[in-house]
């Protein structure tokens, strides 16, 4: 069944997903899944990647000084760019970092103004 397939697949990127977050990316249709366009051997071909991906921020988060830590799970995190626009990641690094994430409404031109306001000051 989906589930079992969407833990093993999670277990191969380092350690076992749990029941409810396998039940959590059923539900939403997978990570990098949009419905039924992605073959299962493309996402196990992805999933480690997912995981490793997924990892950085939890660590950061571990070995960032409390204060700064304590910021970034009161403010939450911001995913912008691409990875905004796959279906069901914040969800799954709001799983990896029990810390909320949220999306601006145009993700990719978020990017763009912010890389724009670091190279032209005052603009």
């Amino acid at each position: 069944d989906l589930r079992g397939s969407v833990r093993t697949l999670g277990s191969q990127g380092g350690r076992a997903m749990t029941s409810a977050e396998a039940e959590t990316i059923v539900a939403m249709g997978g990570i990098g899944r949009p419905s039924a366009n992605l073959s299962t051997a493309a996402y196990a071909l992805m999933e480690p990647a997912v995981e490793k991906i997924l990892s950085l921020p939890a660590t950061l988060l571990r070995e960032v000084a409390d204060d700064v830590g304590c910021e970034i799970i009161e403010s939450g995190i911001v995913l912008t760019g691409g990875g905004a626009l796959i279906p069901g990641f914040s969800e799954r690094l709001a799983l990896a970092t029990h810390v909320p994430v949220t999306s601006p409404e145009s993700p990719l031109d978020v990017v763009i103004k912010g890389l724009r306001g670091m190279l032209s000051p005052g603009v």
